[in-house]
This record gives structure tokens, sequence and C-alpha cells, in this order.
């Protein structure tokens, strides 16, 4: 039976250190994507240790099939007008809008955590509460943010599935999100991804410089980063050998499974259209999830439309590497022995620099 970890964001902010009476309302979250830059990306172009051989070849040719995917593209434009419906000025302002984050059982990837062992050190540095499941890290889970109208007493008419890009993580939909809530007068709700690479962020230091809000709290969280006792960044930014061994596992294959197992947390609401949507490289995982075949079922089917913010591919263009290349950089992936080769690597990104980066907006601000 699948089961649901809902976190409000009181309850995340006290299990990061936050202090009793605080308004959880205020805080806004220290949405790093350092992780997930390279975890999405670089898995993109080489995939899973479990798709490979001539069933690898067969997934990833049915999972890039543009043309079916471009016909489901239209077809999800065509049906954004029916699938959105429209608030009358009257009900808008009465929408209270709400958001709460929820963490799925996604796709059982057999060599992630916890289906493998990982060092006492690992487990310390994951300050999310949600990857305790049942006593064990299990990093085989997925997550979204789920804006909605807190008056609504009917189940909504449309969910308006959104995947983040390369950098951005469920907040880069927050403003787009409420807004769209809020203009169908609480018809629509909108559920933002985490993926299962946010579960690994350390929130810790920079969740309470939000929470403060002052230059002094800002630059204590610096100094946190900077001289973290496992190097700069924290124990994950300099332990890439270690999170690299399952890391390198999370290609296109699982996080199409991922955004199923969102998807079919959506399909459980009886009456309501599903459109799913993504902005950059998340608006090309939402057309391969559209041609990705499920064991007999293809993912238009479960769907109702498709929405592209920024981002369509490049319809039959060839693959980007050769075999030969794809080989070496998965054996990279599994066991790196280079900063560069981590799978959250992108130079000059990684999850030190986006800690940086939220620094320096916190100080901006």
């Amino acid at each position: 039976m699948r089961s649901t970890i809902r976190i409000t964001d009181a309850e995340l902010y006290q299990s990061l250190g936050g202090r009793q009476g605080s308004d959880p309302r205020e805080k806004t979250t220290a949405n790093l994507a350092a992780v997930p830059f390279g975890v999405i990306f670089r898995p993109y172009l080489w995939p899973s240790r479990a798709v490979k051989g001539s069933e690898h070849e067969q997934r990833r040719r049915t999972a890039m099939r543009m043309p079916m995917v471009l016909r489901t593209v239209a077809l999800g434009l065509a049906l954004t007008e029916l699938c959105i419906p429209r608030a009358s000025e009257g009900t808008a302002g009465a929408v209270n809008i709400v958001s709460h984050r929820y963490v799925i059982p996604g796709y059982d990837e057999p060599n992630t955590p916890p289906n493998v062992p990982i060092s006492d050190a690992l487990r310390a540095a994951l300050t999310d509460p949600a990857v305790i499941r049942d006593g064990r890290v299990n990093l085989n889970q997925t997550g979204y943010v789920r804006f909605f109208d807190g008056n609504r007493a009917r189940p909504p008419e449309a969910i308006v599935i959104l995947v983040p890009g390369p950098i951005g993580g469920a907040n880069a939909f927050r403003f787009l999100a409420t807004e769209v809530v809020r203009r169908s007068g609480g018809a629509i709700e909108v559920w933002a991804l985490d993926r299962r690479a946010n579960l690994l962020e350390d929130l810790l230091p920079l969740w309470r410089a939000e929470r403060m809000g002052t230059v002094e709290a800002a630059l204590e969280a610096l100094a946190q980063i900077t001289e973290h006792p496992d190097g700069r960044g924290g124990y994950i930014a300099n332990h890439y050998e270690e999170v690299g061994r399952f890391m390198s596992e999370w290609g296109l294959d699982v996080h199409v499974r991922d955004v199923k197992a969102v998807v079919e947390e959506a399909r459980k609401i009886a009456g309501a259209r599903i459109v799913l949507g993504g902005h950059s490289l998340g608006a090309i995982l939402a057309q391969a999830f559209a041609a990705y075949d499920f064991e007999g079922v293809p993912g238009y089917r479960l769907i109702h439309g498709v929405i592209l913010l920024d981002g369509t591919g490049i319809p039959g263009m060839s693959p980007l590497i050769t075999d030969e290349q794809y080989l070496a950089g998965l054996d990279a992936l599994r066991s790196p022995t280079r900063p560069e080769d981590a799978p959250f690597a992108l130079h000059p990104f990684g999850p030190y620099h986006f800690q940086l980066l939220e620094i320096a907006a916190l100080l901006a601000l």
C-alpha cells in the first residue's frame, strides 16, 4: 500500500531548529537546487544501470519519440483552455491559498538506499526529516508542494503538475502556482515537483538565515558553509564518491517513473483533469513522460494534456554522445575519482557554489 508523508512548514521548520512560536507562513524555503542540477542533467545523458542493452535502446527510442510528443504537446495546448477554468472577479478574492509539502514513494531503484547501505557520516549529513521512512534512510522517494484553496470543500476540477528545470525546485513555481490557484477561484490545484535529489540538500544554515532575515544571520550561515568540519559546502559536496554510487543510477528512466508516481497520486482524485507541465529541462521530461512506455501503457493516456514553458526539445536530433562515451561517463559517475566526475557537478557549479548564490540572494534582500 502506498504511504504518503505530509510535512507542514511548521513541522519542517521546527525539525530544522526553528524557534517556537514563529509563523511558518513567513518563511521562504531555502531551495538551493544544488544537487538536482547535476543529478537531472548528467544522468539524462547517461541513463540508468537498470536499463541497458537492447532493453535500454528500446526505452531510449520510446522515450525520445518526439513526433508523438509533439502531437501530445499540441493536444495539451489545445486543452489548456478547457482544463483550466477561470474564476469570476467575485470568487477570486475568496481564495485562501495554502501550500503543503508531500513526500511519497518513488521508483524503487535497486542500487539506491534503502536497498543499499550508507555510512553513518552520510546519514548524519541528511537533515531533511523526510529521508527517514520506517526507521531507515530512503532516497527512493519523490516530493511535491501542493498549492490549493484551503476554503474549497469540493475536489479540484483540474490539477497542474509542474516539473522544474535543471537548477530549480518546487519553489521556483510558487508565484505561478499561487496565481493559477487564485485566478481559477480555487478550481485548480498546482503540484510543483521536487526531485528525489532534493532530499540530499542540507537546509539548516540557510533556513535559519532566511528566518532571521538579517545581514548578520546571512554572514553566520556563510561562515558555517565555508568552515564546515567536512569541508566547504558540507559532507556531500566533499564525498561525491559515496553518493555517486547510487546517484549515478538516477537516469531518465528513474526520473520519469518518479513523475509517474506523482501523476498516479493525482489520478486518485475523482473527476480532476490532469495536465503535466514543465520548465526548461522539466518541459523535456514532460514530453518524455507523454511518450514513455510504462509496461504497455503510454504516458499520454495517464494525463489530459502537456504544457511546455521554455523547453520543447529538438525533434529528430541524433544522440549527443556515442555508446563509448555513454559507458565511459557512466563508469565515471559510478566511481568518480575527480570532483568534475561527481553526479551533481557541472563546472563551475556544485553544492557549495549554489549555497554561495543563496547567501548572495539573502544579502541582496
